[in-house]
């Protein structure tokens, strides 16, 4: 009768534990968003934005707090230059060219420092 108040147990305690690696177990980042330069002749760095307001960009990783979606919902209200666009790349695959016009994408990037206007090096 011991043995199995003791199986009993030891077989809760086991569903417990697998439960809490399930529900406990830290959530894959997604990417939302790929930013990239079109302006130079060369292959440009590419800013990588998450799920958790993480970005990657070549080497540097940081995090940011932005609501990238300005950047877009306010597109059509700015000019296109000669200069050359940004490529905003979303999760599903849209493509967006966004220019320097725009404040949002600016300010963005100030905020988090980063300059995409920048070759890559291999």
């Amino acid at each position: 009768m011991k043995k199995k108040i003791v199986i009993c147990i030891l077989v809760f305690l086991l569903l417990l534990f697998l439960l809490g690696l399930f529900y406990f177990r830290p959530k894959k980042k997604k990417l939302l968003w790929t930013i990239r330069s079109d302006r130079l002749n060369c292959p440009t760095v590419v800013l990588s934005l998450y799920s958790d307001n993480t970005y990657v960009i070549g080497d540097k990783e940081g995090t940011y707090s932005y609501d990238i979606s300005k950047i877009i919902s306010q597109n059509d209200q700015y000019e296109e230059d000669d200069i050359g666009p940004y490529i905003l790349r979303t999760q599903e695959g849209k493509t967006y060219y966004v220019y320097d016009t725009n404040k949002y994408l600016m300010d963005f990037l100030k905020s988090i420092d980063v300059n995409l206007d920048t070759c890559q090096t291999f």
